[in-house]
């Protein structure tokens, strides 16, 4: 049962992949896949496995699939719009000199709500052409739609009434475009219904890098010889970073 993963998925983990790897999940609807071999095959043969999921209640609350559910052309189509965006750190580096000199002088900080996530955020915003509090606004939402498994038929209705509202800036950017990822988008003549999808769900994907970043931070504590590795040798600084 979900409740039993959520409680401490580890040693339910190494009993599923000894005796029974592949289960089904009642309370979720979906399969559990918990060998490393057998998850590489579902991530990789894409003409036995899919990722769409058309009952899925993400799709009603971002209004349309979402960038995770698309495959084949329409699937490279959108990354061949965007991938070009996301892989300077232009963007990224003043926005975390910015936060981080904003927190030196309280000498304090919970580096995940204060640092962590907020330059994650503030970086995809910039990105995208919206501004932080809608990113943030809009993950957050996703994120408890994503974790709800159905459980409150309620939150997804709310998610869903309140990222409805929040659609103008792509009719904005459709009559006055910039260098946003929104514009790329919009540049290869897709409607506005197909592209807002995309940026709802690519909202929760905003808030991920700055959890990533934490965790890391957390092992490289945890681990004395790595973290003086990575202070010592800048190399290794600019991985962990990354």
């Amino acid at each position: 049962m979900l409740a039993e993963l959520e409680a401490d998925p580890y040693p339910v983990y190494a009993g599923l992949r000894k005796g029974k790897p592949v289960l089904w999940l009642p309370d979720v609807r979906q399969w559990l896949v918990t060998r490393w071999r057998d998850v590489h095959t579902v991530l990789t043969d894409v003409d036995r496995f899919t990722t769409d999921q058309p009952g899925s209640p993400m799709v009603d609350v971002c209004g349309g699939k979402p960038l995770l559910f698309r495959e084949g052309e329409s699937h490279r189509d959108v990354r061949e719009a965007i991938q070009g965006d996301f892989t300077a750190d232009t963007v990224a580096r003043p926005v975390a000199s910015r936060i981080a000199d904003s927190l030196f002088p309280t000498g304090r900080a919970e580096l995940s709500a204060d640092y962590f996530e907020p330059v994650a955020v503030a970086t995809f915003a910039a990105l995208l052409g919206l501004d932080s509090g809608t990113v943030r606004r809009w993950g957050n939402l996703l994120a408890d739609v994503a974790n709800n498994f159905g459980r409150d038929p309620g939150l997804s209705a709310k998610a869903a009434t309140v990222l409805a509202n929040d659609a103008s800036v792509v009719h904005r950017l459709r009559e006055h475009p910039d260098d946003s990822v929104i514009s790329h988008l919009l540049g290869r003549s897709r409607p506005a219904s197909d592209v807002v999808p995309m940026l709802k769900h690519l909202a929760l994907s905003a808030l991920e890098p700055g959890w990533l970043a934490g965790w890391t931070l957390l092992a490289l504590w945890s681990t004395p010889d790595q973290f003086a590795a990575v202070r010592t040798d800048r190399v290794l600084l600019g991985s962990a970073v990354d």
